[in-house]
């Protein structure tokens, strides 16, 4: 596609140039696709570190909103646009839900764990983050996110009483 916008160009050397950085991301495909498939254990090993660190740059972001006066909400984050970090953090609460469905379903019990209790504070913290930066997009997202979940595994939740309170809850 960038080699057929190039034929009309006026600015070709921006072009070449805007090619030949995009060019490495071609490489991206065939190294996941001739690596082995990470092992579980490897893969939420991966996705805490996502998560612990969304959560670090959100305490960044709560620190320089307490330290700089008249922040913009938009420079709360450093160095990202704060609509994308927003769902670095949706992502990051999806994780976080993923990761507690799939330990209840090993152990049995909700919350009966201080692992799942420490993750619901940090679910806490992260959802009142996105009230600080503003992004309403973030939560029409994990509305979206939350409603196609709960319709795609409404008959796999054995517990009546906690699919309803999901129900009542999206």
């Amino acid at each position: 596609v960038h080699l057929v916008w190039m034929i009309p160009s006026q600015n070709a050397a921006y072009g070449w140039n805007d090619i030949f950085k995009k060019l490495p991301l071609l490489a991206i495909p065939l190294v996941v696709l001739t690596s082995r498939p990470l092992a579980r254990r490897q893969l939420t090993m991966m996705l805490f570190a996502f998560v612990g660190t969304v959560f670090v740059a959100t305490i960044i972001g709560r620190i320089r909103l307490a330290t700089i006066p008249d922040l913009p909400y938009r420079q709360i984050i450093p160095f990202i646009s704060h609509i994308r970090f927003a769902m670095h953090v949706c992502l990051a609460i999806v994780v976080i839900v993923w990761f507690c469905v799939e330990r209840t379903k090993r152990r049995g019990r909700l919350f009966s764990d201080w692992l799942l209790w420490v993750l619901l504070a940090v679910t806490v913290a992260l959802v009142d983050f996105l009230f600080k930066l503003r992004s309403y997009t973030a939560f029409v997202m994990l509305f979206v996110v939350s409603v196609v979940l709960l319709a795609v595994f409404w008959r796999r939740i054995a517990n009546r009483w906690l699919a309803f309170v999901l129900t009542t809850a999206v």
